[in-house]
């Protein structure tokens, strides 16, 4: 039967030393690597630029090796932070002006669907005003949607009416509504004409009902825009050439 040993053990037998520096060197990495963490691009590099002079300062003959790649490390992480916030700042420079583009673009799409024809407000104004006089006599006489009275005022306090009340829909619809207007394809700027059409008609001229029915109003409406988009395209062609 095997006893167990009991011996004594000797009170001068050497345990593995710890260097005290190397635990406080290893804490000191732990933490400051969970502060960078927490800081922003900018705070990072200029708290990685003062480890790394502090480090050039104090290094040792004896540490030179280690120092040299902690540099190195440092170095490459200043490297590519400074790379991030230099493409940040271009993308940050450069969004605006796209947005502005984009949205100018939308703006004129916009328009175009509800009839554009010059750059200059006041004559893009009379012209709409005229095409609309001609195109709603034009549709009414020829495919008998409705009739006006014998009084030229009508016509013309009609088409008066309702060309100021497009506009400032069409206004308010590009300034608040044109991501809807351009995934709905022009549909509801269709929708607020034919309600135009209908109110100007029904509450306005009351005493003299305009069109023959909804029906009519609904396919008039439509080959009313169709109509106007190539008269605008027309025109804005003719006065390129004129110029």
């Amino acid at each position: 039967m095997s006893v167990a040993d009991k011996s004594p053990q000797d009170p001068h037998e050497k345990k593995p030393h710890r260097d005290p520096s190397d635990e406080e060197k290893q804490s000191e990495d732990a933490s400051s690597n969970a502060d960078l963490e927490s800081l922003s691009d900018e705070e990072k590099i200029d708290a990685l630029i003062q480890e790394l002079s502090h480090q050039e300062s104090d290094e040792d003959d004896d540490q030179e090796t280690d120092q040299s790649s902690r540099n190195a490390r440092i170095k490459a992480q200043l490297k590519a932070l400074m790379e991030k916030s230099k493409n940040a700042k271009k993308d940050a420079s450069q969004s605006p002006s796209k947005r502005g583009r984009d949205a100018q673009k939308r703006r004129v799409f916009m328009v175009q669907l509800g009839g554009a024809f010059h750059g200059n407000f006041i004559v893009n104004l009379i012209l709409l005003y005229l095409v609309n006089l001609v195109i709603i006599l034009g549709l009414l006489e020829l495919f008998n949607f409705g009739q006006f009275p014998p009084e030229l005022w009508r016509p013309i306090a009609f088409t008066f009416v309702y060309t100021a009340s497009e506009f400032m829909f069409k206004e308010f619809m590009v300034a608040r509504f044109s991501k809807y207007v351009l995934m709905t394809f022009g549909i509801l700027f269709y929708i607020g004409y034919v309600v135009i059409f209908y109110l100007v008609d029904a509450l306005i001229f009351f005493d003299t009902q305009i069109f023959a029915g909804e029906a009519e109003l609904a396919v008039f409406t439509l080959l009313f825009m169709l109509v106007r988009q190539l008269m605008s395209i027309l025109i804005k062609k003719g006065l390129t050439l004129k110029l």
